[in-house]
């Protein structure tokens, strides 16, 4: 009986499955090698990433090199040495050889050489990124991560401040390492690798930025439910923009003098009902407001983000987090004071956390 076949239509292509696995994961794999993307590993832009960088290049080459070597020839014995297709079942098999002595020796120092040149600058990497730099120019930042909000303090500079790091441009920044809950990852890609912060342990790192502008850092270790929405940034700036932003800092805040952002004072200070005040929990200097459960505000007026990175500081989203704290950020410790807020009171705090520059 004739076999009747269905017509797939003319320039119709079926790619078998395997054919479409692949393209699916070359694309995967190609997208993150986009080094345009602000948090690149691949934009080295200090001496510590551009280190790491360059001893991945060496890996990723002698790497490449083995597999081009060792896959060209297996695919050149599967073919040259293949039985044919019509070989009997009892044929003898070739003659067998107990391999090549000089042949194996000099495969073996080849490999050796080769680990060597992995070896070598991994070593040398791995000593210039743990040895803390000596330096009288050098920025030390104490650095301690929360469920989920960053803290920053400047012991030289007398600074206290949370989710923004001000480094100065071509300086290094020790930073000391410390978690107050859970175990945390410090990351910035473009300026420097991975450390933990674990619980009753005090780890170190160092970075440098040659260039100024804004890099972009993540929490890298599962810390919870809202392990992706711990960010933070770094800004670069020169060294007198440094200064200048240390001495803004350290200055203290007063009470407005009155109006809707005095009502929004009170409404920080006492909380909207008994036992909601925010100053349980953050710290403004210079008012009684003195919290160490969440982010200093101090100078909330003067950063570019709130809620650890998730939002650009404006007076809507500063109205979307008060309102919708848990769409913002999912577990967030706030929903323990189960804020319910009037609109009157979300303006008036709004009005007053505009006044802290």
């Amino acid at each position: 009986m004739e076999r009747k076949h269905k017509s797939r239509g003319p320039g119709r292509l079926i790619l078998p499955l395997w054919a479409t696995a692949l393209l699916v994961s070359l694309a995967m794999i190609l997208a993150g090698c986009d080094t345009t993307d602000r948090m690149s590993t691949f934009d080295a832009e200090g001496p510590v990433s551009l280190l790491q960088l360059n001893v991945f290049y060496v890996t990723l080459w002698v790497s490449l090199g083995i597999f081009v070597v060792v896959g060209s020839l297996l695919v050149f014995t599967i073919f040259r040495f293949r039985a044919p297709l019509d070989l009997p079942r009892d044929a003898e098999l070739p003659p067998q050889t107990h391999g090549n002595a000089a042949l194996e020796i000099t495969l073996t120092v080849i490999s050796v050489a080769l680990l060597i040149v992995i070896a070598v600058p991994t070593v040398q990497g791995i000593f210039k990124t743990n040895i803390m730099p000596v330096s009288e120019d050098a920025v030390v930042v104490n650095v301690t991560g929360y469920q989920w909000w960053w803290l920053f303090e400047y012991p030289k500079e007398k600074v206290r401040t949370s989710n923004e790091l001000v480094i100065p441009i071509g300086k290094p920044v020790i930073l000391n390492l410390r978690t107050a809950d859970v175990i945390h990852s410090f990351w910035v890609p473009k300026l420097a690798g991975k450390v933990d912060l674990i619980p009753g342990q005090y780890n170190q790192l160092w970075m440098q930025a040659d260039r100024g502008g804004w890099y972009y850092g993540q929490c890298a270790e599962f810390c919870g439910e809202s392990h992706a929405n711990m960010r933070f940034r770094v800004q670069a700036v020169y060294d007198q923009d440094f200064k200048q932003w240390a001495n803004r800092q350290r200055q203290t805040q007063v009470a407005p003098a009155g109006g809707l952002a005095l009502e929004g004072y009170n409404t920080f200070m006492k909380g909207p009902k008994v036992g909601q005040s925010c100053s349980s929990c953050h710290t403004i200097k210079g008012t009684p407001a003195n919290g160490v459960l969440g982010p200093d505000l101090t100078h909330f007026a003067s950063r570019q983000t709130l809620g650890a990175g998730m939002l650009p500081r404006n007076d809507q989203t500063i109205h979307e987090w008060l309102t919708d704290l848990n769409g913002v950020k999912p577990g967030n410790k706030m929903l323990d004071a189960h804020l319910d807020l009037t609109d009157r009171e979300v303006d008036a705090l709004t009005a007053y956390l505009d006044t802290l520059n």
